[in-house]
């Protein structure tokens, strides 16, 4: 960089961009381009050749093209805007890979050396917390319940970049979205069974494994005022085999069409 760029005076990072910020910005963006493990960031990820990308990373796919081209369309109102979307490849990168891979490992480095680039003329306004919750955000993203539209997401979708861990999890929540729709398309006569069989399993001294089973159940459940008509499950706190056993339940029991495509 020049000698006018190197004599810039350290700022705050959530100061409004300027023309000086913009060539300070392009200098550390033309750096980062010329580094080999930049090559995979530097345009828009290949939906073509990873369908499953639009459906892990559906908020905000970022990219260092994306970023040359807000810069010059004046889309960025501040310095630390622009800071976000760098880190937002980092982010985006972590969240669809595995974690040790060489892509991510990529990452890693790529971001200190951005960090310290920008450390030279810009003071963070978060300074003592750059790192992104990463597991938090990617509950937030990849957990979305209203993305659960089909029972085959796993072998479809980016199975390959999700941990043990975070499979079972998934599926967790998958089948709890599951119980959700099954319960929502119970006529209130049903409703009103299930509701009665539940207490009544309780009052049977039987070891029937589904009178066991239903009495269980009963924590979860929010009684109404008549007791009777109305209750409401606390399926929010429910462990995924008393999901599982109650989905199972109320298909076996009761006149209950889904589409396995659709819920």
């Amino acid at each position: 960089m020049n000698d006018q760029i190197d004599s810039y005076e350290k700022q705050s990072s959530l100061k409004q961009i300027t023309g000086e910020d913009i060539k300070i910005i392009t200098n550390i963006i033309e750096e980062l381009k010329l580094e080999e493990k930049a090559k995979n960031f530097l345009y828009p990820v290949d939906t073509k050749k990873y369908p499953e990308y639009l459906r892990i990373i559906k908020n905000c796919p970022m990219d260092i093209s994306t970023i040359e081209a807000k810069l010059k369309n004046n889309e960025y109102a501040l310095v630390q805007d622009v800071i976000y979307d760098i880190k937002l490849i980092w982010y985006n990168c972590r969240i669809f890979n595995n974690e040790g891979s060489q892509i991510v490992q990529a990452t890693t480095y790529l971001e200190k050396l951005v960090d310290k680039k920008f450390e030279k003329y810009y003071i963070y306004f978060d300074t003592s917390n750059k790192s992104i919750n990463y597991k938090e955000q990617y509950e937030k993203n990849i957990y979305n319940e209203e993305s659960f539209n089909d029972p085959d997401y796993l072998e479809k979708n980016g199975s390959d970049c999700l941990n043990e861990k975070d499979k079972n999890y998934f599926l967790y929540l998958y089948y709890k979205v599951k119980l959700k729709k099954i319960i929502s398309i119970m006529s209130n006569e049903d409703r009103k069974i299930l509701f009665e069989n539940i207490n009544k399993s309780s009052n049977e001294k039987s070891s029937n494994d589904n009178n066991l089973e239903l009495n269980n159940l009963k924590k979860y459940i929010e009684n109404s005022v008549d007791n009777n008509k109305h209750f409401k499950f606390h399926i929010e706190i429910m462990n995924k085999d008393d999901i599982l056993f109650l989905i199972s339940y109320i298909i076996k029991n009761f006149n209950i069409k889904i589409d396995e495509n659709n819920y």
